[in-house]
């Protein structure tokens, strides 16, 4: 594939259609799979069949049965490969979201080093850099842990605002990658809707529905990282 996305919202578009793409198929193998499981069972209950007779008919509806398994089997397995590969193009889309030496912002790092800033404003630096630059946003979050501990005892320091530093720098320095988490949000319900047999009639019908109201929020969340990522990088 190796996608260059420039939004989220085009991202989820593709996601849409390989699943459109493997939906189709998967039901289609589904409904004939139903329907000559249903026959096989009818035929091993025909009391007026031979046993020869039942043997003849149930062993080519076990094989096209078979067949038709195999192909479910392919489908999840290739649907799932296509979504990992999105996944792996997104990610690379937006290299912000890992560590690199170029997203380090020298001014903030002065600032930082420093030892001037507050609580507060150690804070809103972390969430300024939170959205579009995970580099210096895991960094404010290390300078934070580090400020919790270099002032444990000090008395400008309250046990109130000492939590919260270690609490909000834990947290920006694990901040989790954003578009991998929505891709994988969209993948919740996507690769259930093609899990083979494995939750039968649920899985492929009811998942319908419940698709397209997911498919709606994914898309509803991509489009408000796009607007908040775009924004965040106009505020650099």
């Amino acid at each position: 594939m190796n996608y260059k996305f420039v939004s989220m919202r085009q991202a989820m578009t593709v996601l849409d259609d390989i699943f459109r793409k493997y939906q189709t198929r998967h039901r289609a193998d589904y409904d004939e799979l139903a329907k000559l499981t249903a026959e096989l069972d009818g035929i091993r209950l025909d009391r007026m069949l031979s046993h020869d007779g039942k043997v003849a008919k149930s062993g080519r509806l076990q094989n096209r049965i078979n067949e038709l398994r195999a192909d479910l089997a392919q489908i999840e397995h290739d649907s799932r490969a296509e979504f990992e590969a999105v996944q792996r193009d997104v990610k690379n889309s937006y290299p912000r979201f890992s560590a690199r030496p170029e997203d380090i912002d020298g001014n903030a790092m002065q600032l930082i080093n420093s030892g001037i800033l507050s609580v507060d404003e150690l804070a809103a630096l972390g969430e300024r850099f939170r959205v579009s630059n995970s580099t210096m946003a895991r960094i404010v979050g290390k300078a934070m842990t580090d400020k919790a501990d270099r002032e444990a005892n000090s008395v400008f320091l309250s046990e109130d605002r000492r939590t919260f530093l270690v609490s909000r720098g834990e947290e920006l320095q694990n901040l989790p990658n954003p578009v991998e988490q929505l891709v994988d949000h969209y993948r919740n319900i996507a690769e259930a809707s093609l899990r083979s047999e494995s939750d039968g009639d649920f899985g492929t019908h009811i998942y319908d529905t419940l698709y397209a109201e997911h498919l709606a929020d994914c898309t509803a969340a991509a489009e408000e990282f796009d607007t908040t990522y775009t924004e965040s990088l106009k505020n650099e």
